[in-house]
């Protein structure tokens, strides 16, 4: 098997990936590795033929420009919002936690007598950033040229050894975090609420449509008036004892009521046949990328759309709301309507992805990453692959569309495209770590571990507790914090695992780029 595995290159690859996998179904205590275990499969095979059955780089970072581009496109349109929400304090979190970890990492490496190239190496290991490694390499080879090799290899000694706790204790942080918290919080799922229309406006007037959805963020979809339903559209008046089927979430309903009237157990889905409802996939590519209210009013005639289900997640149809490929449209429409023509409705054109808009935003993503900082003296930091991928991905995902060419992609392919590209990244970063854990052990091991465990437990309860208790933020978004405060992607697929919250891969993706960045400056400032 050590011969095999030893020839054959592929066969590493998928033998990691493929135990990893099976490892990370294991629950013991209620509590599984998921993804993150291929990177411990790695770490095992690694340790067996120490510097034997490592993997081309290509393949890592292939892996992870995939899953961080892929991410940035499905976290584009939210991102900006979530960063307008919080303002400055996510971003003076993190730059507070790394800059506290860049301090005790120089400051005790120096009194336990760590070579200052190791030290700065386990900084890099344990908040888990490898282009921040790959600074400090490029950077020692510039300007150290004449120095042995053993100084200008030795931060990816202080890393491999660092590496596995940050992750590992990272994960058990986040694990004792989210058990303690459950139930993480979930978004409210639109529930459809039958009202007698007894209220108007404070005006005095008839209650409206749309004067209802401005108002309350709710939407009203069908009304029966003396035995007959009818659709109902924005400019709709609803009059005292209309009974109207109103969709919004929970806690929509019981803040706004009373706005309408009294809710009744009255269904009127179940109560003739004059207005249905109707669920279409959006497969037609000129309305993808298009916010609802752009939609032309002649293109829906007398139809009201009323929620989006993407993926496992059911929303009320905002019309602040985007269009994705694969959204399914639910629609009340008369009963002779068919929207058909207009959405497409094609799941086999789903699966024929387009990927020439994914490689061209690749390209611009690798050509911004290799572009250098104008910060600080020569040699400039880059964003590297990573940054530069995720950084277009979300602009890419938050313009949706340049005209005719849309940038997004189905949820379904966007989901397999980002796992595939994570599974890349950790089994051969696994077997590297793997590869040179045992003969890092041999001088200064123990100490450099040491610090590396300090390292990842002060950045990670530091921030924690911030943001748990300082900034009250909600359990989803403290995991996704921790996540991009720590760039790794096991991390985020361990809490995206746990909690279901899309706020997870939502704050993660605000706050890695920041967080890339200011390891980079920090990484190269601690060999100075």
């Amino acid at each position: 098997m050590y011969s095999l595995l030893l020839e054959n290159p592929t066969l590493r690859l998928f033998l990691v990936i493929g135990v990893g996998y099976l490892l990370g179904s294991l629950r013991i205590g209620g509590f599984s590795l998921g993804v993150a275990a291929v990177l411990f499969a790695g770490l095992a095979l690694g340790a067996w033929g120490p510097g034997q059955f490592e993997l081309p780089p290509l393949i890592a970072t292939l892996g992870l420009a995939l899953f961080v581009y892929t991410m940035g496109l499905a976290c584009g349109p939210s991102t900006l919002a979530s960063l307008r929400r919080h303002g400055a304090r996510l971003p003076l979190l993190v730059c507070g936690s790394l800059m506290l970890s860049a301090g005790l990492c120089l400051g005790l490496g120096r009194w336990l007598g760590l070579p200052p190239q190791q030290a700065a190496g386990v900084f890099c290991g344990a908040l888990t950033n490898t282009p921040a490694l790959a600074a400090q390499l490029e950077w020692l080879q510039r300007n150290a040229p004449d120095a042995p090799e053993a100084v200008k290899v030795a931060p990816a000694v202080g890393y491999s050894l660092a590496y596995p706790f940050g992750v590992g204790g990272l994960l058990l942080v986040m694990a004792l975090f989210s058990r303690r918290l459950q139930p993480l919080s979930k978004p409210g799922r639109p529930i459809n609420i039958t009202y007698r229309i007894t209220q108007r406006k404070p005006n005095g007037n008839y209650l409206e449509a749309d004067w209802v959805q401005r108002e309350t963020g709710m939407i009203v979809s069908r009304r029966l008036r003396a035995g007959h339903q009818k659709v109902v559209l924005a400019d709709t008046v609803l009059e005292p004892e209309d009974l109207v089927a109103v969709v919004g979430s929970s806690e929509q309903h019981a803040r706004f009521g009373e706005t309408l009237g009294q809710p009744v157990q009255a269904h009127l889905e179940e109560q003739g046949q004059e207005v249905q409802f109707r669920r279409y996939f959006l497969s037609r590519r000129e309305l993808v990328g298009k916010m609802l209210k752009e939609l032309p009013a002649d293109l829906l005639g007398p139809a009201v759309i009323t929620r989006v289900r993407r993926g496992d997640l059911e929303i009320t149809a905002d019309p602040d709301l985007r269009l994705e490929w694969g959204d399914v449209l639910r629609v009340v429409v008369p009963a002779d309507f068919d929207l058909e023509p207009v959405f497409g409705d094609s799941l086999e054109s789903l699966a024929h992805t387009d990927l020439f808009p994914m490689a061209f935003g690749m390209v611009l993503g690798v050509l911004l990453g290799s572009l250098p900082l104008p910060i600080g003296a020569a040699p400039h930091p880059t964003l590297g692959v990573a940054g530069g991928t995720l950084v277009m991905g979300l602009l890419l995902g938050y313009l949706g569309r340049t005209g005719r060419l849309v940038w997004t992609m189905p949820l379904e392919a966007n989901l397999a495209l980002r796992q595939f590209g994570l599974l890349l990244f950790l089994a051969p970063i696994g077997i590297m770590a793997g590869g040179q854990f045992a003969s890092a052990m041999a001088d200064h091991g123990p100490w450099l571990l040491l610090l590396g465990a300090f390292l990842t437990s002060a950045c990670s309860l530091s921030a924690l507790t911030l943001a748990a208790c300082g900034l009250k933020l909600p359990p989803a978004e403290v995991l996704g914090l921790l996540s991009g405060l720590h760039t790794q992607p096991a991390a985020l697929a361990y809490a995206s695992d746990r909690s279901r919250d899309p706020a997870v891969e939502v704050t993660y993706a605000a706050i890695f780029p920041l967080a890339m960045i200011t390891k980079i400056l920090l990484a190269t400032w601690l060999l100075h």
